[in-house]
């Protein structure tokens, strides 16, 4: 049996795939000039590399080539562009989550942006219900125990609330 340390034939291949993987990936999202996606790939060099990768890091990104000289490589993303780039995000990390590599196999252009589209939606319900359940549960916490100056441990209003849930 052998291992890509024993075939590098084998392992350059599976790097150029995945080199061109986010090529196709960059192109079907509208990076259409030619010196754009060579830029991105340089930055994020595999399309499993934005399994670690937040929405941050990519609005940094984004800043960051654009802060560039036009001799340094700037580069401005369209808001559309971006907002792609972050959905892609979440469907690499939705492959993530269960455990499997991100593939292009029998997706078009048209499929492809239909599922990062999904992707970005499960991403934002998350985001909700991460936001909601915080809320909730800062409702439910008690908040800081008022001064008891009598020198009892603790007040009516926290006994009363002990059995009230206790029943």
């Amino acid at each position: 049996m052998l291992t890509d340390q024993e075939n590098p034939q084998q392992q350059a291949l599976g790097e150029e795939a995945n080199v061109n993987m986010m090529n196709q990936v960059l192109i079907w999202i509208g990076f259409n000039v030619a010196a754009n996606p060579q830029a991105l790939c340089s930055e994020i060099a595999e399309i499993k590399d934005m399994t670690d990768l937040t929405e941050k890091d990519i609005t940094e990104l984004q800043e960051l080539y654009a802060k560039r000289t036009q001799n340094a490589g700037r580069m401005y993303f369209r808001l559309h562009c971006t907002k792609q780039i972050k959905a892609t995000l979440h469907w690499v990390q939705d492959f993530a989550r269960v455990s499997e590599l991100p593939t292009l196999k029998g997706l078009t252009q048209e499929s492809f942006k239909a599922a990062i589209s999904v992707a970005a939606r499960r991403a934002d319900i998350r985001k909700k219900e991460a936001k909601d359940t915080s809320s909730v549960v800062s409702e439910a916490s008690p908040g800081k125990p008022k001064d008891n100056k009598s020198g009892r441990s603790g007040s009516r209003d926290s006994r009363r609330c002990c059995q009230l849930c206790s029943v």
